[in-house]
C-alpha cells in the first residue's frame, strides 16, 4: 500500500464519520486518532454521553463535534418545523398529527378493502383459537352434523379481529355490510329468470 493509499482510506474513514455524526447516528472517532490513540465512538443524539464524551475527548476534536451538534440540532428543527413553515412550533406539532391522522385513515380504510372483504374461499387459512373454546359440540363436528362450516368460522374470526383493531369504525364496517348485502342482493335478482 502507497502512502496516497493510506491517506484516501484515511479520509474515507474521516468523511464517514464525520456524515454519522452530523446524522446523528454513532460515529467512530478512532478515525482522526494520531498514531496509537484511542478515542471511541459518540453520537451527537445522546447529549449526556456527548457531554461526557467531550470532557475525555481531544481539545483539537471539540470544535468539530460541537460544529456537528449545531448541524444536528438544526436538521433536527427543520424537521419539526416542516409541517406548517413560517408558523410557530405549536402549529407544526398540529400539523404533524393531521398528517398522522390522515395517514391512519388511509390504513383504517385500506384493512377494511382488502382485509374485511377477505371473505372469498380462496382466502389463506387464519389461525383461530382451539375448536373446542367458545364453540359448541356440532360446530366441531362439521357440517354433516349440523355445525358451522370451517372456513365461515375463519372468516368470522377474521372479522372479528379486524373490526377489534380498527377502533371506532363501527359505523364504517355497518356501511359496508349494507353494501355487501345490497351487492349480494342485487347479484340474486340477476340470476333469477
Amino acid at each position: 500500500m502507497t502512502g496516497d493509499d493510506i491517506d484516501a482510506k484515511i479520509a474515507r474513514a474521516q468523511a464517514k464519520a464525520l456524515g454519522d455524526l452530523v446524522a446523528g447516528y454513532k460515529a467512530n472517532m478512532d478515525a482522526f486518532a494520531l498514531e496509537g490513540e484511542q478515542i471511541g465512538k459518540v453520537s451527537v443524539s445522546d447529549a449526556d454521553a456527548l457531554d461526557e464524551f467531550l470532557a475525555n475527548c481531544p481539545d483539537r476534536l471539540a470544535p468539530t463535534i460541537e460544529a456537528a451538534r449545531g448541524l444536528y440540532s438544526a436538521w433536527r428543527l427543520q424537521g419539526l418545523l416542516s409541517f406548517a413553515p413560517g408558523k410557530t412550533l405549536s402549529h407544526n406539532q398540529v400539523a404533524q398529527y393531521e398528517v398522522y391522522g390522515r395517514q391512519l385513515r388511509t390504513l383504517k380504510d385500506l384493512a377494511l378493502k382488502y382485509i374485511v372483504r377477505a371473505d372469498s374461499a380462496d382466502a389463506p387459512p387464519m389461525r383461530t383459537a382451539s375448536p373446542s373454546i367458545g364453540t359448541s359440540s356440532a360446530a366441531r363436528k362439521g357440517p354433516a352434523a349440523g355445525g358451522v362450516r370451517r372456513q365461515d368460522t375463519r372468516e368470522k374470526a377474521r372479522r372479528r379481529q379486524v373490526e377489534h383493531g380498527l377502533y371506532g369504525l363501527r359505523p364504517q364496517l355497518d356501511s359496508l355490510r349494507g353494501v355487501q348485502e345490497e351487492g349480494r342482493e342485487a347479484l340474486q335478482g340477476a340470476r333469477m329468470p
